[in-house]
């Protein structure tokens, strides 16, 4: 999977460990590929969208998107749990509009 599939505003990704996914297959089916770091976005100095697959390995997982401030990983600014690649794409569009502020 290619970061194009999600839009990340203006963001820098510093993480990305999606590449050996495939968009047309559920998670589930590709958990052996799903740890818990796999992709970070970076908003100015401050600000990162992180998503991660809980617990990593685990068919029975889901993902976590989380938006962070000011490395205050205690109390995310936004945060999702989903299980689908949709759900997935709709989180991102939801923290992306977190992380820059609309």
């Amino acid at each position: 999977m290619k970061p194009d599939f999600f839009t990340f505003g203006n963001g820098s990704i510093s993480q990305w460990d999606l590449e050996d996914l495939d968009a047309d297959l559920s998670p589930s089916a590709q958990a052996d590929e799903l740890k818990e770091d796999l992709v970070q976005v970076s908003y100015g100095e401050n600000t990162t969208l992180d998503i991660g697959w809980y617990p990593s390995f685990a068919p029975d997982g889901h993902f976590a998107v989380v938006v962070i401030r000011n490395q205050d990983w205690d109390e995310p600014a936004f945060s999702a749990e989903c299980t689908t690649w949709s759900e997935l794409k709709e989180a991102v569009e939801q923290a992306v509009a977190v992380a820059v502020g609309a």
